[in-house]
């Protein structure tokens, strides 16, 4: 068994680092020339402009127990369309992918898809709303994840999105963690 050479390509990278590196001091040299002039040739009024500073518009944090419960609340007001979304999928046969053609091809199908995924964004928007500064952080962050997959289950159903089951899967879980944290937290 013979083995040959490899071709090498020649290393030319350091030629063009240092072609780049001459063009950046000629145009360096170039502008502050420029910039000279400039100013040489201006007034030398200024004006100072003073602008005061915005109150923060940032929630006060809660004390532990009521960020919590109303944290879980938003949970709950979300459960409930997270559940009209469901309903709103009963139109399509059990065991049927919202990819499937029997889905795509029939406008009710096509419509109840777009309504839960409506409803969906809907539920995340409703919990992101009710997550409360000064909440248990494991609950702020499992929170934030409902959402977040929320979301993406909403983005897989309004684009028929080959990933709408890992969607699913996803918000499954994310749904399961904000129910057993609230069970615990707060009921």
């Amino acid at each position: 068994m013979t083995t040959g050479r490899l071709y090498r390509a020649p290393r030319r990278w350091p030629a063009m680092v240092g072609v780049a590196a001459a063009g950046a001091l000629v145009g360096g040299g170039i502008g502050a020339g420029a910039m000279t002039l400039t100013t040489d040739r201006t007034s030398s009024t200024s004006t100072t402009v003073t602008v005061s500073a915005s109150p923060s518009a940032t929630a006060q944090a809660q004390p532990t127990d009521r960020a919590d419960r109303q944290t879980c609340g938003g949970w709950d007001a979300s459960g409930k369309l997270i559940n009209e979304a469901a309903d709103a999928l009963s139109v399509i046969p059990e065991g049927t992918s919202i990819l499937d053609p029997a889905v795509r091809d029939d406008t009710e199908r096509v419509a109840a898809v777009q309504h839960s995924s409506e409803l969906f964004l809907k539920a995340g928007d409703a919990l992101r709303q009710a997550i409360t500064p000064g909440a248990t952080d494991i609950l702020t962050q499992t929170s934030l994840t409902a959402v977040a997959s929320l979301v993406a289950l909403s983005t897989a159903y309004r684009d028929f999105d080959e990933s709408s089951g890992d969607a699913i899967a996803t918000a499954r879980s994310a749904a399961h963690s904000m129910s057993e944290l609230c069970k615990r937290l707060v009921h």
